[in-house]
């Protein structure tokens, strides 16, 4: 619950909320859950789109929340993505090394 919102979580979907503004999360028994935090600059969206998608279920039926969720998913169970090269593309994929010569 965040702004006004509440949203049921279903499996295949996520949703963003704030932590600099108050929420709440409730979990039933026996859920499996994940949470990824990162600055709101590496966002690069402007605020008012950040609360107006605070506490909105984001599923399988969008595209972009699809190929999030993927990304997401990966992000946190691949140990992989996590160390040497790969660590970089994950934590910095806009790196000069991605700029065309």
């Amino acid at each position: 619950m965040q702004n006004g919102r509440e949203c049921l979580l279903r499996p295949g979907e996520f949703a963003v909320y704030e932590s600099i503004a108050p929420y709440t999360l409730l979990f039933d028994e026996g859920v499996d859950h994940r949470f990824i935090r990162f600055p709101r600059a590496a966002l690069a969206l402007p605020d008012r789109l950040l609360r107006d998608i605070t506490a909105v279920p984001l599923g399988s039926d969008n595209p972009v929340a699809r190929l999030a969720f993927t990304y997401f998913s990966q992000l946190a169970v691949s140990d992989a993505l996590h160390q040497g090269v790969h660590a970089d593309a994950v934590v910095g994929p806009r790196s000069n090394s991605c700029v065309p010569s």
